[in-house]
Parts: structure tokens; C-alpha cells; sequence
């Protein structure tokens, strides 16, 4: 008898420490009461710009941070296996698909920077991000900004070097380049429905917010939702109307630059509603140590996805028997300028005095400039390595056609 009472008391006590201990399936990121904002331990009280909310202390959940980190790198990591860097226009297409990975990103920490607290929901959000992450690391293979636009030269140099290679049946050449074609419309669609997801994904973020604040003022809320809404809205449109032209031609040139339309003109106006959200009843300030923190993060991400391509150039040089001494200069080289990008940026002498809201988000946006030349640099780097070695076996005429054809 006292070992049955023993084990109620066991039940009892677990009971009540699961219950102490339990996720809530949503929290209130506003807090009420006093018109200061609860500091952190160590900080001093800070009082409420007019028009601003008092919101709680974003909780740590340093798993959830990761776990969006490394989402991110999932996608980034495939941007840079996929779209390497030969021409100008390879560039530019590596930098206008990075825009998507970033915005995602920075979108998602710019909302859980004020709003995310320890709850079920936002855990759901995470894993939800981890899905949009992988979904948009799948259309990155050969994305080409100027697919459909500009005039594509690859038809007439594979109708060149068919006929050299003796070459007469043009079924080959013609299916590859249908398969191409076709690939390149899936794959838009494909970014235009997972942006679609994401903004729907934040939306409903939002939405739960000013759902909380429903007593509160929240014109600033608004000033989120509305262009996340039309975010939607173009994504689904550019989706929809890719779908148009001929199976084998693609979509239209007209068709093509309405995409890139859709695709950018909302990310640009979402980017205009945060600073527009700043000025209006009901606004929620960013954090300068959080903009630091998450800045130093996606930095650190981007450099071990180029260190990652590097050593792989790597590899190639040691595996290659004819570059002999000459290649340790190339392995110094790119070592030395590995090593300054990470000395210059977490090196320089930075100020502690807390930035304005706008001068916080002004920073914090800008990072992508500086991002996106960094990769470009990293992604040159590990294509002037492969490019490195001396020895390269020659092409007879029916290798250079299955080359060629597998590069277009």
C-alpha cells in the first residue's frame, strides 16, 4: 500500500511539473502596464517613443535560430552548386536569385526579432520556413535572369559543332534543347509559387499579431499585412501566366518581363512598408544588438558556403598532375582573401551606442550590397580554381557535342 501511494505522488508530481512546464500553443508578444520597456539584465530602462508598443522581450530559442540558419544554407548552398559564375550575365542571375534567399531570411528575422516568443505556434513557423527553404533549393539549377529576353547565342554554336562532329540527325539537339526550355518554365514557377508560400507563411505571422494587439493601436501592423497581401497576390500571378506560350518555345519575351515584374516590384514594396511601419501608431523598434547578432550570422553562413566551393577548387588542383608548384601561389592567394573577408568584417572596431529604429533597419537592409558582392567575389574564386589547372584533356568532335550539349 505505501508503494502504490508512493507512485501517486510520482504521477502527482510529474503531472504538476508538465503542466509548470508547458508550451503555450500561442503568447502575447505585447506586454501592458507601464510605459517603459522591460530591459534585459544589465540594460537600463528605456522609455516609448510616441506612437510605440511595449512588446516582451524576445525569449532565446537558440535551436530555433539555428534550425533557420541552416534552412537558409540548405538553399543557398544549392544556389551556389547550381549557378556557376563564367559571364557577366551568370553574375547577375546568381545575384538576382540570391535577392529570394536573402528577402525570405531577412523578413522572417525582421518579424522575430520583435515578435517571436517561446510558444508552439512559432515553432510551427520555423518548421514551416525549413519547408520553403528546401522548396526554393530545388529550382536553383541553371537559373538564368534572362531567360526568355535576351537572345540566346548556344543555338548557333551547337549547330556549328554538330556539323563538325559529322552530326546529321538534329533529333538530339532538338530534345535537349525542348528539355531546356521546359526546365526553365518549371523552375520559375516553381520560385514564383515558393515565394508565394513565404509570403504566405509571414503573412499569417502577422496576422496573428494584430490579432493579439486587437485593443492596441496597430496601423503599423497594417503597414505589414496589406503589402504582404499584394506580395501574394504577384507571386500568384506570375505563376499562373508562366504557364502561357508554347510547350516548346516557352512563355512569351513580353510574358517574361512581366515575370521579373512580379518577381521584384513586391519585394521592393515590402521593403518600403518597413520604414513606412516605423512612422506609423503602433510601431515595435528593432534591436541594434539583434541586427548585429543575425548580420554576423547569415555573414558567417555565406562565407562557409564559398569556403565549401573553394575547397572543392581545391581538390581539383591537387588532383591534377600538370600544375605542379605553381599551384600553391593559387591555394595562398585564395587562403589570404578567405581569411580578410572574415579579419575585416568581425575585426573592425564597432561602436556600442544603440542605432535608431530607421538607422537599424537602414543597416540591417544594406548588408545585402555588401552579401551579394561577397558572394560573387567567393563564387569567382572557386570558378578562377577550377579553371586553374594547366593539363586539360582534349575534346575530340563527338566529346565537344555531348559537352556542349550538357552545358546548355
Amino acid at each position: 500500500m505505501p508503494q502504490a501511494t508512493r507512485q501517486e505522488s510520482d504521477f502527482q508530481s510529474l503531472r504538476q511539473e508538465r503542466e509548470e512546464n508547458a508550451v503555450p500553443w500561442s503568447c502575447s508578444p505585447f506586454a501592458h502596464g507601464s510605459e517603459v520597456i522591460v530591459p534585459q539584465p544589465g540594460e537600463e530602462e528605456e522609455e516609448l517613443l510616441p506612437g510605440e508598443l511595449r512588446v516582451k522581450a524576445p525569449e532565446e530559442v537558440p535551436w530555433i535560430d539555428l534550425l533557420l540558419e541552416i534552412a537558409m544554407t540548405t538553399a543557398f548552398a544549392s544556389l551556389t552548386d547550381g549557378t556557376p559564375i563564367l559571364q557577366y550575365h551568370d553574375a547577375l542571375s546568381y545575384v538576382c536569385y540570391f535577392i529570394f534567399v536573402w528577402w525570405i531570411w531577412v523578413a522572417q528575422v525582421a518579424y522575430s526579432m520583435r515578435f517571436r516568443q517561446a510558444d508552439v505556434l512559432h515553432r510551427i513557423w520555423v518548421f514551416a520556413q525549413l519547408i520553403v527553404f528546401s522548396a526554393l533549393a530545388a529550382f536553383t539549377r541553371d537559373f538564368d535572369i534572362t531567360s526568355g529576353i535576351s537572345k540566346d547565342t548556344d543555338d548557333t554554336l551547337a549547330d556549328a559543332i554538330s556539323t563538325q562532329a559529322g552530326i546529321e540527325d538534329q533529333n538530339g539537339l532538338v530534345a535537349y534543347e525542348f528539355r531546356d526550355n521546359r526546365l526553365l518554365v518549371l523552375n520559375a514557377r516553381g520560385v514564383s509559387m515558393t515565394m508565394a508560400l513565404s509570403r504566405l507563411l509571414l503573412l499569417l505571422q502577422y496576422a496573428v499579431v494584430f490579432y493579439h494587439g486587437r485593443h492596441l493601436k496597430r496601423s503599423s501592423l497594417l503597414a505589414h499585412i496589406v503589402p504582404l497581401l499584394f506580395s501574394l497576390i504577384c507571386y500568384l500571378v506570375a505563376f499562373f501566366i508562366l504557364n502561357t506560350g508554347n510547350s516548346s518555345s516557352g512563355p512569351s519575351e513580353a510574358v517574361e518581363i512581366i515575370k521579373l515584374i512580379l518577381w521584384y516590384l513586391p519585394i521592393i514594396v515590402e521593403i518600403i512598408s518597413h520604414f513606412v511601419a516605423l512612422s506609423l501608431p503602433g510601431f515595435v523598434r528593432y534591436s541594434t544588438d539583434s541586427v548585429y547578432k543575425r548580420s554576423g550570422t547569415v555573414f558567417l553562413i555565406i562565407l562557409g558556403a564559398g569556403l565549401d566551393k573553394i575547397t572543392s577548387g581545391f581538390q581539383t588542383i591537387v588532383g591534377n598532375a600538370g600544375l605542379g608548384g605553381d599551384g600553391i601561389p593559387i591555394l595562398v592567394s585564395a587562403a589570404i582573401i578567405f581569411i580578410g573577408f572574415f579579419s575585416l568584417f568581425f575585426g573592425t572596431p564597432g561602436s556600442t551606442r544603440e542605432l535608431g529604429h530607421n538607422r537599424a533597419l537602414a543597416w540591417f537592409l544594406s548588408q545585402f550590397f555588401f552579401l551579394a558582392a561577397l558572394i560573387v567575389a567567393l563564387q569567382g574564386i572557386a570558378t578562377s580554381l577550377s579553371f586553374s589547372v594547366r593539363s586539360q584533356p582534349l575534346l575530340g568532335p563527338q566529346s565537344a557535342y555531348s559537352h556542349l550539349l550538357h552545358r546548355i
